[in-house]
């Protein structure tokens, strides 16, 4: 990979610390996984926007019909399939959005750190914007092995 641009959006106005190692933990995933699925693709873009939850909330129920806020929500340009034939050397991934506050509630109610919990939601979203699901028993199993090998090298500790 020659380039790796991770554009990064607070709506919310309040300031956010953890962006720096959200950046880094998307770059060193996609270092990993986008030479498994092109090695053509040398310069990959995507975004990570910080929503308040109401604006999750109408996200969630626009695209997904889920009446819910989620916790993070992707939205990939190319399905793996498409990546893996993509003849070009510089691509736009898709766009991750993430519901700030209801990522902080989530975290104390499972007990892990708040940037834990981050580099995990940053982990599952790219592997779905790379193409992986968890449709089926088969693609879940493929995707959660990727997801544990990757917190493992890329979580400190990993929790």
């Amino acid at each position: 990979m020659k380039q790796i641009e991770i554009l990064f959006f607070n709506t919310t106005k309040k300031p956010f610390f953890y962006q720096n190692q959200i950046k880094k933990t998307a770059i060193a995933v996609l270092e990993q996984v986008m030479p498994q699925i092109n090695k053509r693709i040398k310069n990959v873009f995507l975004s990570v926007i910080l929503l308040k939850d109401s604006d999750a909330l109408k996200l969630n129920k626009f695209w997904r019909h889920k009446n819910e806020v989620p916790l993070i929500l992707s939205f990939p340009m190319f399905s793996k399939k498409e990546l893996q034939l993509f003849q070009k050397k510089d691509i736009i991934l898709g766009d991750i959005f993430i519901a700030r506050n209801a990522v902080s509630k989530q975290a104390k109610i499972v007990k892990k750190s708040e940037l834990g919990l981050y580099q995990e939601l940053i982990i599952h979203s790219i592997l779905h914007l790379v193409g992986f699901q968890h449709k089926t028993d088969k693609n879940y199993k493929e995707m959660r092995e990727q997801e544990i090998k990757l917190q493992k090298q890329l979580i400190k500790p990993f929790n």
